[in-house]
């Protein structure tokens, strides 16, 4: 796996508070999933509506997008070209 890949990972475990409430920690376990599942679809649309229409995202390379369009716009991209073979 590659280096970024587990630095997403550990991300993501990372994100996971564990003082949540049960209710919470299964609202975030799911967005974490669908995230996953989006990612491994290589499904831009999918992946995208995950986020608001004003979100702010910054990938572990540090790339920044902001906006859900320009996240669909510049990963969409990435994941239909460069990252077309990989998996969460």
């Amino acid at each position: 796996m590659a280096d970024w890949k587990w630095a997403a990972l550990l991300a993501l475990g990372a994100a996971t508070p564990n003082n949540a409430a049960p209710a919470d920690l299964a609202k975030i376990i799911e967005l974490q999933q669908n995230q996953a599942a989006a990612s491994n679809a290589h499904d831009i649309e999918s992946y995208s509506s995950l986020y608001t229409a004003d979100a702010d995202v910054v990938n572990v390379l540090g790339w920044h997008w902001r906006g859900r369009s320009e996240l669909r716009e510049k990963l969409g991209g990435a994941l239909s070209h460069r990252c077309s073979r990989t998996r969460a």
